[in-house]
């Protein structure tokens, strides 16, 4: 019985470390997508968004010159503000993205949760 509740313990310190290590792995790719994100370049008229369920249920929009973005752990709730037909404009190494619809400017600065 001893050995049980060793052996339960030494399982659940494991079970912690793995959880700990996967949730900074989690945020290190996130931060890369963002610093990539950061990096891009773009103008285009939004063509199409959808939830990517083959792509871990990323919010993605596609715009009318190919390009695809991808929303991970975004907090500023782009994905749920923009419709199709919106023109959408990211300049280099900026976080925001600027949104005309309809005539009206919009600034969404777009946050992953990483610090600069």
């Amino acid at each position: 019985m001893k050995y049980i509740k060793i052996l339960i313990g030494v399982a659940m310190v494991i079970l912690v470390i793995l959880y700990l290590n996967g949730q900074k792995f989690y945020r290190t790719l996130t931060c890369a997508m963002f610093d990539d994100f950061k990096r891009e370049s773009y103008s285009g008229e939004v063509v199409k968004k959808f939830i990517d369920q083959k792509n871990h249920r990323t919010e993605t929009v596609i715009l009318d010159n190919g390009k695809n973005i991808y929303f991970v752990s975004d907090t500023s709730h782009f994905y749920e503000k923009i419709n199709v037909g919106d023109i959408v404009r990211k300049i280099k190494n900026d976080s925001s993205l600027i949104v005309n619809s309809h005539g009206k400017l919009s600034t969404f600065n777009i946050y992953f949760g990483c610090k600069d």
